[in-house]
């Protein structure tokens, strides 16, 4: 089938009277053709035209929650207020279109909020009610899509932090069913959330006791190899280096944890408007920890 291009330029060539390649008495001058005949063959040619505009797929139209959902996450600033509007927002598009990037954006919300609550000091019995309420989200993600990485991920961060509330004893027997969410969004997406599970996974050791960590069969040395394979998925995400001075902090290597903290802090933000933000956060956890390390 023609393009419109080509059909709309041969309607004006017809249109100017000119029949190429047909010569008259072979002297090379070209042959006008009949007005009434032209003018028909434009006519033909445009209505193919709009045939073709017609046979275009219209852009598909833009769910006004979904719309507001996104526009409150990536204008959000650092406050609980902010990041309650969004997880607002994500909760009125979830429960209208339950499941697949509506859930997922409401449990990813609503870690994000814990996040901003338990640094503004709000009772550690509300933070985990949110993180809790973003791991319900995350499953109903799953049942929609089994295929969506980012439900596994959110859920295993949201489980996490949940379990941290708890204590030591809930963290540790979270442990294993956050492996396998951990390990299904590697399957699914590798590097998803900039490297994040490779980073959950360093952070992971950095947490637990040294004995423990070698009962388990591992080491701090691996940890700091996770680290590094999480740069090499988002090299641009400010907060795997504050994670990783952590753990020179737990090997008593200070100097190793300023050198990195002070990387993190000449990052850029970063082009990506929700990058952005996750690095704005996470520069002010890295100058908490650089000032605690002291001169």
């Amino acid at each position: 089938m023609l393009n419109r291009e080509r059909l709309e330029r041969m309607g004006r060539k017809r249109l100017a009277g000119e029949d190429q390649g047909r010569f008259c008495g072979g002297q090379g001058l070209t042959r006008p053709r009949a007005p009434a005949k032209a003018a028909a063959a434009l006519l033909t040619l445009f209505a193919a035209g709009a045939q073709l505009r017609a046979q275009a797929p219209a852009p598909a139209p833009v769910d006004p929650l979904q719309a507001k959902a996104e526009q409150l996450w990536l204008t959000r600033d650092l406050t609980p207020g902010a990041a309650r509007k969004a997880l607002d927002a994500y909760e009125a598009w979830c429960s209208a279109a339950p499941g697949g990037p509506s859930c997922t954006g409401q449990c990813r919300a609503a870690y994000w909020l814990g996040l901003m609550m338990d640094e503004a000091g709000q009772p550690a019995s509300a933070v985990q009610r949110v993180f809790d309420g973003g791991t319900k989200a995350c499953r109903a993600a799953q049942q929609k899509d089994p295929k969506n990485a980012g439900a596994y991920f959110w859920e295993a961060v949201n489980r996490a932090k949940s379990a941290e509330i708890s204590g030591i004893v809930s963290s540790a027997g979270q442990l294993p069913d956050l492996k396998r969410l951990v390990d299904k969004t590697d399957a699914l997406e590798p590097g998803y959330f900039h490297g994040g599970t490779d980073r959950y996974r360093g952070a992971v050791i950095t947490r637990t006791p040294t004995f423990l960590v070698r009962m388990k069969g591992q080491s701090n040395e691996e940890g700091e190899r996770y680290f590094q394979k999480s740069l090499k998925f988002g090299p641009g995400f400010v907060g795997t280096r504050r994670f990783w001075a952590e753990l020179k902090i737990k090997m008593d290597d200070t100097a190793g944890a300023r050198e990195l903290l002070l990387q993190a802090l000449a990052m850029p933000d970063g082009e990506d408007p929700d990058l952005r933000v996750w690095n704005t956060h996470e520069k002010a956890l890295t100058r908490k920890v650089l000032a605690g390390l002291g001169r």
